[in-house]
């Protein structure tokens, strides 16, 4: 699988939403020992949430494409929160926990569509594009299209 390709492939915006979600509850599911000899995750919140990612998405039938292009996204959101001022409300410390971090469902859904672009050897959000992306979600969500307000 190319990963360039992959990476450029928009998801399911209520998909990564859910994959979200799972990486998020998956950091407090340890990661069995292995046995035997060979190569074995440490089990660290990443991999944790990471293999719970991969684990719901096996389990749901999704392709090795999807599956990527997901875990390629969730690896690379914090590259767009390094921007959160530009951003405004839709990136927002937990005032009691400096180690948590609110993130506007239509910023989420945003993260999922926009264009990723490999720039010296690294992936990258197109952070112009997850701009018009994520006004596209926030009207949405104001007219009521999403089912929220």
């Amino acid at each position: 699988m190319n990963l360039e390709k992959s990476a450029v492939i928009a998801v399911d915006p209520e998909h990564f939403l859910k994959m979200m979600d799972t990486f998020q509850r998956g950091v407090s599911k340890p990661i069995p020992r292995a046995k035997g000899k060979g190569w074995h995750l440490v089990d660290d919140p990443l991999n944790r949430a990471m293999m719970a990612a991969v684990d719901a998405m096996g389990g749901a039938g999704q392709s090795q494409e999807i599956m990527q292009a997901t875990m390629l996204r969730l690896m690379n959101m914090g590259k767009v929160l390094k921007h959160h001022s530009r951003f405004g409300n839709c990136v927002l410390s937990v005032q009691d926990d400096a180690t948590s971090t609110l993130i506007a469902k239509p910023l989420l859904r945003a993260i999922a569509v926009s264009r990723m672009l490999q720039v010296g050897g690294h992936l990258q959000f197109d952070l112009d594009d997850v701009d018009a992306h994520l006004a596209r979600f926030q009207a949405a969500m104001q007219d009521g299209e999403l089912g929220e307000k």
